[in-house]
């Protein structure tokens, strides 16, 4: 079969990628290895539960913003929206720190809780507001994004003041804060942008602090059902979808330029203009391109980027224990490891058998550790029950009542991940957002052959499925001028 597009991979990405393509009246091939789609974001279903990956906590859907731009273009109704007033809350201590959009309360908050640095802390968060708001009107995806215009020696301005700030880190900006609020903000963003106080890029994290000031939300269904909406409208322009489809690797013609993809059952499927993958970076070069065929500087950057691996333990919980928490987010502070999240299913969408909801721990793990050498399958069992006590007695010291009546779903490793997704050692939720990987994306959405093109995560700038939706978006529109 032969098209101008082929899509490898159905992820947010792929999927958006693929519909705004066929929308725009190109041929287009989605080609999908499991039988269904969502990539990272489809939800594991066991006993009357489903879980998803996502702390439904979700940006630029206002108005104006790429979400609705998308959602109007593909003809597709916006789900229901809900506004989270209070996003999430990190256990600091013996107190439970609720973070609050509203930008009053908020500050409310931290200077009750840090009356050592209150004037300090304040100072960060306005300033960093500030920042943030001006790296979302002054960049060209910014500005996309949301809507915003400012004046031509405006935005020249607020370039150059993000330029001077463009490879400073958290730190940098955190002198005068106490080892607690560190350590409050570092709870933050290990989990948000997969990076400490000392690594982040002091812009990414100013961007979330404005995106926090602006309102976040949840929608019905989550993002699965995005997914599901979007293969709808491949399929209603005319695009075709190809289920347990497993790619192998590109075609190439004699002089180099890539013309197909070959399937594991030996079809060769042809695309006349680009090849899209929504693979991750290390699978986009080491398994579609080849090793032989990446650039070497190619190769040396990919070993220089990671991404973290998340162990996960799902949980069903009683949902009247679960409407005393304070938010449906908390993030645990810990001082000798990652920080810890418990994401529980909001009450309008329990995602649970009656009476119960649905709740997910998080834990960040170096993914190395799961793929060592084993003897035999018991090593690897024993390694996961190791982590699931230390991970359940974390959580439940601070929550007992809580997971007193909690049952246990099942446990996932980086190793499940990768039986599931087959993303390189398992890794999840994109790069560490450090100033380089901030600044450039890491790697170009175009790779070194001209009809070749990522979408993803791992080529986003973060922010969940608003940044994966991004890369989308740009690659869609460079195709289609």
């Amino acid at each position: 079969m032969s098209y101008e597009i082929v899509v490898v991979g159905g992820g947010i990405g792929g999927l958006t990628t693929a519909a705004l393509l066929a929308k725009r009246g190109l041929s287009v091939c989605l080609l999908e290895r499991q039988p269904f789609v969502g990539g990272c974001v489809a939800p594991f279903e066991k006993f009357g539960y489903s879980f998803h990956n996502s702390f439904g906590l979700h940006a630029f859907w206002n108005d104006g913003e790429i979400h609705q731009r998308i959602l109007m273009e593909l003809n597709l109704p916006t789900p229901e929206l809900r506004k989270i007033s209070h996003p999430y809350t990190v256990l600091l201590d013996d107190e439970k720190v609720t973070v609050a959009s509203d930008a009053e309360t908020l500050a409310t908050t931290l200077r009750n809780v840090f009356p050592e640095c209150k004037e300090a802390v304040l100072a960060f968060y306005e300033r960093a507001a500030e920042v943030g708001e001006l790296w979302l009107s002054s960049t060209t995806e910014g500005s996309d994004l949301s809507g915003s215009s400012r004046s031509f020696f405006s935005r020249r301005r607020g370039r150059n003041e993000l330029s001077r700030l463009a490879n400073d880190t958290v730190e940098q900006h955190s002198d005068r804060l106490s080892s607690r609020c560190l350590r409050f903000l570092d709870a933050q963003l290990c989990v948000f942008a997969q990076a400490n106080v000392s690594e982040c890029s002091y812009l990414y994290a100013c961007v979330l602090v404005a995106l926090l000031k602006r309102g976040l939300i949840d929608f019905a269904g989550g993002a699965d059902s995005l997914g599901r909406s979007l293969t709808t409208a491949i399929k209603n322009f005319g695009g075709v979808v190809r289920f347990n489809s497993p790619v192998l690797r590109l075609a190439y013609d004699e002089h180099g330029k890539a013309t197909a993809v070959q399937l594991l059952n030996g079809e060769t499927v042809t695309a006349t203009r680009a090849v899209i993958s929504n693979l991750t970076l290390w699978d986009t070069y080491g398994k579609l391109v080849g090793a032989d065929r990446t650039p070497a500087a190619v190769r040396q950057k990919l070993k220089e980027i990671s991404s973290p691996g998340v162990y996960e333990v799902m949980l069903g919980v009683d949902a009247t224990e679960a409407d005393s928490l304070p938010t449906n987010l908390i993030i645990q502070t810990s001082s000798s490891a990652p920080s810890l999240t418990l994401s529980v299913a909001p009450s309008w969408a329990s995602r649970a058998p009656e009476g119960k909801r649905a709740a997910v721990i998080q834990a960040a793990v170096d993914v190395h550790d799961w793929f060592t050498y084993h003897t035999d399958e018991s090593e690897a069992e024993e390694q996961d029950r190791q982590m699931l006590e230390s991970v359940w007695a974390k959580l439940s010291d601070s929550m007992p009542s809580l997971f007193s009546s909690a049952e246990l779903i099942e446990t996932a490793t980086p190793r499940d991940t990768y039986e599931n997704t087959r993303r390189k050692l398992g890794m999840m939720g994109g790069l560490p957002q450090t100033p380089a990987n901030f600044q450039s994306g890491s790697l170009n959405l175009e790779t070194h052959l001209p009809n070749l093109y990522c979408v993803g995560d791992t080529v986003g700038l973060g922010f969940g499925i608003a940044g994966v939706t991004h890369t989308a978006w740009a690659v869609a529109n460079k195709l289609t001028k």
